[in-house]
């Protein structure tokens, strides 16, 4: 599944024009990769995967991202620094939206011959159709929100507070199975 993302979006990589892509956005990074630690960003170039991450998270991406090669840095500006060297790259797009003005400065200031291209929804325009796992995961998560709808209609009466009510179904949910909620549950009276 990871490994079809992956070539699907070396293929807009090639499009674009671009040496390679750096992914910082947290659900673009873990849609391709698997990755859920909170600390990292992906390469992805016409030829392979890089997952970086810092040592707190090293054995959680090896274990979650087997697709990839894993890079340890010490800091992700050091890391993202050395691996566009060591690529050897020219034209390097990376995600404006989850960018900052900073970030951009120290990538230009380390990396003075590179070109970077801000790029806008490359990654989100693949997550836009649904693979069979997808569709899956979403039948999955409507047949366990209906659950939690018939559940949580019997703790509605005159005077619980609308926050017990939302504690309750979201306690519900992740006792079932749910990694957690999309949104803050919505409970109004």
């Amino acid at each position: 599944m990871f490994e079809t993302r992956i070539e699907r979006l070396r293929a807009k990589i090639l499009e674009e024009g671009l040496d390679g892509l750096i992914v910082t956005g947290r659900k673009n990074r873990e849609y391709l990769s698997g990755f859920t630690g909170s600390a990292g960003f992906l390469l992805v170039t016409a030829e392979e995967g890089v997952l970086a991450t810092d040592f707190r998270y090293e054995e959680q991406a090896k274990a979650q991202s087997p697709h990839l090669e894993v890079y340890r840095y010490e800091t992700p500006r050091d890391g993202l620094s050395r691996l566009v060297k060591t690529k050897k790259m020219g034209i390097v797009g990376f995600e404006a939206v989850h960018t900052s003005c900073w970030d951009l400065g120290e990538w230009e200031e380390d990396n003075p011959a590179i070109t970077w291209r801000p790029m806008k929804g490359l990654v989100e325009s693949l997550r836009l159709g649904k693979d069979e796992e997808e569709i899956r995961c979403i039948r999955q998560a409507a047949r366990l929100t209906d659950k939690g709808f018939a559940h949580i209609l019997q703790y509605l009466r005159p005077g619980v507070q609308e926050r017990e009510i939302a504690l309750e179904l979201e306690f519900f949910l992740r006792r079932e199975g749910a990694e957690g909620v999309s949104f803050a549950p919505i409970v109004a009276s």
